[in-house]
C-alpha cells in the first residue's frame, strides 16, 4: 500500500517536471528565436523575401497528379502530390509567429486564389486569401472538376468571387462540366475595368460541349477596357463578350464553328490592336466568311486546321510577321502559294519575316523541290525559315536550283534565288542531310550567304568533321531544349504529351444539358 502511494507520488512529480519543461523549452525556442540574426531584418525586406518566394513557381502551369490533402491552420489545405509542399506563403506562415505575422500583413502574399473543387475547404482558404490581399488586384484560378457525380458548388463559387469583380486582374478557369462553366460566365456582374488575362478552358473528351444558344446571355457586358489576352478552348463565348477593342493576344483551341460563319466573322471582329492569334484544332466556316481585317497583327499561329489555305486566304494582316503552320499534310502545301498571293500576284503578307512549317507525323510527307520554291517566290522578305521535320533533303534541293536547266527543263536560264534574305535555317528534327554543305556553298556563290544554322544533333553526327568548316564563317547552333523553346513558341492546348492530361478521381461524367442542378455549396 505505502509503494503504491509512492508509486502516485512519482508519477505526479514526472507529470509536473514533463509540464515544467514542456513549458521551459518554450520559453527557450521563443527566446532563442527573438534574438536569431534573421530577426533583425526590418518587416519591409522580409516582405520582400517572401514575396521574390511567391513568385518562383506557379503550381497552376503544373500537370496534375492524384490529389493529396496537407494539413494547415486547422484546415485541409488541397495540393496535388504527396511531395509537393504547400504553397509559399502559408509555408512561411508555420516558421515562426513573427514570420506568420509579417505574411498576414502582407497584402501580394495572398492575390493569387485558387479554388480547386477536388480540394477540402477550398471556399474557406479562398475566403482568407481575399480578405488578406486587401484592396490588391486578383489573380483568380478556378478548377471546377466534376467528381463523384456530385456537382462543383458554382453558386457558391461565385457569391465568393463576384464581389471581387473590380480587384479581378486575371481569371483562369477550367472545367469538364460545361453547364457548371456557361452558368458562372452567365453569372458574372458587368464590370471588370481592370482584368487582363482571361482563360477558359472546358475539358472532357467524352461529352462535346453543347451548341452556343442562338440568343445567349451577355456577360462582361460593362468595361473590359484592359483585357489584352484571352485563351478559349473548348468553348465558343465571342457571342457572349463585348467588342474587345484592347485585345493583343487570342488564343483559340479545340473549338467548333461549322455552320455559322456569322459567328466567326463575329469572333474577330473590332480585334483592331490583336497582334497574336494561335488557331488550335478548331473547324470554322472559313468558307462563307468575307473577310477577317487584323491590321496590327504581327504573328499567326495555327495547328489542326482543316483548310488552311481558306484560313490564310480569308485573314487580311499587312503586318504580318511570324507565320508558323503545325500538322500539315503534302495536299495542303500545294495550296500555299495561291493562299499566300493576292489576286495581283503579289505576297499577301510583305513583312513576313519568320516562317516555320511541322508536317504531320502520321502520314509520308512529299513535297517536291518545285513546290518548295513556289513557297518560297511567293514570300521573298523571309529572313528565318524552320522545317520541323526529319526528312529535310527535297527541301534543300530547292535551294540548290539556279538555273531551269537544274529542274525539269532542259533551257539553262537563271532562276530567281529562293528566299534572297534568308540568313537563319532551322532543322531542330532533320535526320540527316548530304546536301547542307553543297546548299551552304551555293547561298555564299549566290552572295545571300545562311548566317545562323541551328540543327539537330543527328545532323551533326551525320555530317561529322565536315560541318566544322563552315564554324566561323556561319553561327551554327545544336537544337538543344534552350533553342528548341524558341522554335516551338505555342503550347497547344489538347496536343497529347507527357504529363499533360488532367486527373480526374470521380466516375464518369454524365452529359447534363442544364444548369437547374447547379450546386449551392
Amino acid at each position: 500500500m505505502k509503494d503504491n502511494a509512492i508509486l502516485s507520488a512519482l508519477a505526479s512529480e514526472i507529470e509536473r517536471l514533463e509540464a515544467s519543461l514542456k513549458a521551459t523549452k518554450l520559453e527557450y525556442t521563443q527566446l532563442k528565436n527573438s534574438i536569431a540574426a534573421i530577426t533583425i531584418l526590418p518587416n519591409e525586406l522580409l516582405a520582400s523575401i517572401f514575396e521574390a518566394g511567391c513568385n518562383t513557381h506557379d503550381t497552376w502551369a503544373i500537370p496534375l497528379p492524384p490529389l493529396h490533402s496537407a494539413r494547415s491552420n486547422g484546415k485541409l489545405l488541397g495540393t496535388r502530390d504527396p511531395l509537393q509542399e504547400p504553397p509559399f506563403e502559408i509555408l512561411v506562415s508555420h516558421i515562426t509567429r513573427h514570420w506568420r505575422n509579417v505574411a498576414h500583413t502582407t497584402p501580394s502574399l495572398w492575390t493569387r486564389i485558387t479554388l480547386d473543387t477536388r480540394t477540402q475547404h477550398f471556399l474557406d482558404i479562398g475566403a482568407d486569401y481575399i480578405t488578406r490581399s486587401g484592396a490588391l488586384p486578383l489573380d483568380i484560378r478556378i478548377d471546377m472538376t466534376y467528381i463523384r457525380s456530385l456537382p462543383p458548388p458554382i453558386k457558391t463559387i461565385c457569391h465568393l468571387i463576384s464581389p471581387e469583380m473590380r480587384r479581378w486582374g486575371q481569371l483562369r478557369v477550367k472545367s469538364d462540366w460545361y453547364p457548371g462553366l456557361q452558368y458562372m460566365l452567365e453569372s458574372m456582374p458587368g464590370h471588370a475595368p481592370i482584368l487582363e488575362y482571361m482563360d477558359l478552358c472546358y475539358e472532357n473528351p467524352n461529352v462535346l460541349p453543347p451548341d452556343d444558344p442562338e440568343h445567349p446571355e451577355m456577360v462582361l457586358t460593362g468595361r473590359v477596357s484592359c483585357l489584352t489576352h484571352m485563351v478559349l478552348k473548348g468553348v465558343t463565348l465571342r457571342c457572349h463578350l463585348p467588342p474587345l477593342a484592347a485585345l493583343t493576344s487570342l488564343e483559340c483551341h479545340c473549338m467548333q464553328l461549322n455552320s455559322a460563319h456569322h459567328m466567326v466573322h463575329d469572333l474577330f471582329e473590332n480585334l483592331t490592336q490583336l497582334t497574336r492569334l494561335v488557331l488550335n484544332d478548331v473547324d470554322f466556316d472559313w468558307a462563307n466568311v468575307d473577310g477577317i481585317e487584323l491590321p496590327a497583327l504581327v504573328a499567326l499561329y495555327l495547328r489542326n486546321i482543316p483548310d488552311y489555305d481558306q484560313v490564310l486566304s480569308v485573314i487580311s494582316a499587312p503586318s504580318l510577321q511570324t507565320l508558323y503552320l503545325n500538322t500539315v499534310d503534302s495536299n495542303e502545301m500545294l495550296n500555299f502559294p495561291n493562299a499566300l498571293a493576292l489576286e495581283s500576284g503579289q505576297t499577301k503578307f510583305p513583312h513576313l519575316r519568320t516562317f516555320f512549317i511541322k508536317p504531320v507525323q502520321y502520314e509520308p510527307f512529299f513535297v517536291s523541290p518545285e513546290s518548295w520554291r513556289a513557297l518560297a517566290l511567293i514570300t521573298p522578305t523571309v529572313t528565318h525559315f524552320g522545317l520541323l521535320h526529319d526528312d529535310v533533303d527535297k527541301f534543300l534541293q530547292a535551294f540548290a536550283y539556279t538555273t531551269a536547266s537544274d529542274t525539269t527543263s532542259s533551257i539553262a536560264t537563271s532562276l530567281p534565288i529562293a528566299w534572297p534574305e534568308l540568313h537563319t535555317l532551322s532543322l531542330p528534327e532533320g535526320s540527316h542531310t548530304n546536301l547542307l554543305d553543297d546548299i551552304l556553298s551555293a547561298r555564299v556563290t549566290s552572295h545571300c550567304p545562311i548566317r545562323k544554322l541551328q540543327i539537330s544533333d543527328s545532323i551533326k553526327a551525320w555530317l561529322g568533321g565536315g560541318l566544322e568548316a563552315w564554324r566561323g564563317i556561319l553561327d551554327i547552333v545544336e537544337c538543344d531544349e534552350t533553342v528548341k523553346k524558341e522554335l516551338y513558341p505555342v503550347l497547344w492546348r489538347g496536343e497529347v504529351r507527357d504529363g499533360d492530361s488532367w486527373v480526374d478521381d470521380g466516375n464518369a461524367i454524365s452529359d447534363f444539358t442544364d444548369t437547374s442542378s447547379v450546386g449551392s455549396s
